[in-house]
């Protein structure tokens, strides 16, 4: 009897054992579940926030590009506007020129026939 009861404490106390191990063993399991799917959010949200600060720069060095265009045009407009403003005075002074030239020369064929 005593060997029997000794028996049966032993496979209980084994059976407790295994029990705990195999509960120890899942929540090792759950634990290094959590870490990596934490691990993996981590990861995600890192790239997601990479991307995001490449894609802000990608859009201020388009930005900045456009501007840029921009101002190149606007000193050719302003550059040609110059042109013509230049080009307009000079024809103006040019046929100034030439109305002083043929007003001298009427008032010295008039001074000639007086």
């Amino acid at each position: 009897i005593f060997i029997e009861q000794f028996i049966f404490i032993f496979l209980v106390v084994k059976l407790i054992f295994v029990v705990e191990l195999v509960f120890i063993f899942k929540l090792l399991v759950v634990i290094v579940i959590v870490f990596l799917v934490v691990i993996l959010v981590i990861i995600v949200f890192l790239v997601i926030l990479v991307i995001l600060v490449i894609l802000i720069f990608l859009i201020l060095i388009v930005v900045f590009l456009i501007l840029l265009i921009l101002i190149i045009i606007l000193v050719i407009l302003i550059l040609f506007l110059f042109l013509i403003v230049f080009k307009l005075i000079f024809l103006i002074q040019f046929f100034l020129v030439k109305l002083i030239i043929i007003f001298k020369q009427q008032l010295i064929v008039k001074l000639l026939l007086v």
